[in-house]
């Protein structure tokens, strides 16, 4: 965590109590999580090192993919991905998932107020409160339930585990005791 390590010392009034403190992640952490269809999901952590923020959203599938820095979507059946290489073409996409939103954004992402995109985020923490809130209200089944937030939260302690250990792979432990298997859900809700 070198860059981390600078940082406290070039500001150490601030944080006397850290100035000798060797942290034992790196300044960039990736995280793999393998689901149990065996889809992956890699998270990175990357906040003390220079840089721009950027989520770097990127999502693929056997049919497109999607990146949102760059806002662009490939799908196939239509411009073939390969087609897109070398730099003149590739700016080429950027911003070819405008054509999209029409038929695929929700209507709260399309009439966005600059209020709420000053809310948290772009505006994301706004519309995910007010999901819960509606179905809190509406008694629906909530977006997230418990389980999936234990899930989600263990993931720190897990990753912070598994570097204590080299790297070795920890496994997620089931909050749903095997019935995550078989209960009724709905379908996903997106809320991002």
């Amino acid at each position: 965590a070198a860059g981390m390590e600078s940082y406290v010392k070039d500001n150490s009034a601030d944080y006397p109590e850290l100035v000798d403190a060797k942290f034992k992640q790196g300044d960039i952490v990736n995280t793999i999580i393998t689901c149990a269809g065996g889809q992956t999901i890699l998270l990175t952590l990357d906040t003390t090192l220079p840089g721009v923020y950027d989520r770097a959203l990127i999502i693929k599938g056997t049919k497109g993919m999607y990146n949102q820095s760059a806002n662009y979507a490939v799908l196939d059946g239509e411009e073939r991905e390969e087609k897109w290489t070398g730099i003149e073409n590739t700016t080429a996409l950027l911003n070819s998932a405008a054509k999209y939103e029409e038929k695929y954004l929700p209507d709260y992402w399309k009439n966005i107020t600059e209020e709420q995109r000053k809310v948290g985020h772009g505006g994301m923490d706004l519309f995910m409160l007010q999901t819960f809130f509606d179905a809190l209200e509406n008694g629906d089944e909530m977006p997230l339930d418990v389980y999936d937030a234990a899930s989600w939260m263990s993931v720190v302690c897990l990753s912070e585990q598994s570097i204590a250990l080299g790297g070795v792979p920890v496994a997620i432990p089931d909050f749903t005791k095997g019935k995550w298997l078989i209960r009724p859900r709905k379908d996903v809700i997106s809320i991002i």
